[in-house]
């Protein structure tokens, strides 16, 4: 059988049922993906910036020293609350395992005012460790108590570059509180 010109005129055939809640069942699915990736990329936008600038940089660090306290009166020294950030240069090393948490921290110091110089690695270290020179000891005790709470804050040993006025390595006390409940 062939088919004559005029069967062939572009008639189609009256919808059924079936297409019909084929068609519904397909938007309604399409609809349901575009809400679901629109929800996702919502939270990958607001996890990828934090909005708590005083907390610890470490994402769910929190300070587990019951010893420690921002107050003068019990740790012994006196806390500048608005030292200066501009012209401090800071360098981080990474003392953990965590990939990139040096660059993370260099970036949200970087955002606070501070001058940071390139991230980097250091041997693996369990705590915090704020190295100063000795015109910075202020600058690191506000670092410190504003970013790295129960961090040591030790005078600058010969390996800290001398245009640097602060070093942090990063100990794994940063990340440590990410994984407890």
């Amino acid at each position: 059988m062939s088919q004559t010109p005029s069967d062939a005129s572009g008639r189609h055939e009256p919808p059924t049922k079936r297409s019909f809640y084929f068609s519904l069942g397909t938007s309604t699915l399409r609809a349901i993906i575009l809400v679901a990736a629109v929800v996702v990329g919502v939270l990958l936008l607001k996890n990828a910036f934090p909005s708590n600038a005083t907390a610890p940089l470490a994402p769910g660090a929190t300070n587990t020293s019951p010893s420690h306290s921002p107050s003068p009166h019990r740790s012994g020294r006196s806390p500048s609350p608005k030292a200066p950030v501009r012209g401090v240069v800071v360098e981080v090393r990474n003392g953990t395992s965590q990939f990139g948490l040096a660059a993370a921290t260099s970036q949200t110091l970087r955002s606070a005012g501070y001058t940071v110089r390139t991230p980097g690695n250091a041997a693996l270290a369990s705590t915090t460790i704020i190295y100063y020179r000795a015109d910075s000891k202020a600058a690191a005790q506000y670092l410190e108590q504003r970013y790295f709470p129960g961090a040591q804050v030790k005078p600058a040993p010969g390996s800290v570059p001398r245009d640097v006025n602060l070093e942090v390595i990063l100990g794994s006390d940063q990340v440590g509180a990410s994984s407890s409940p």
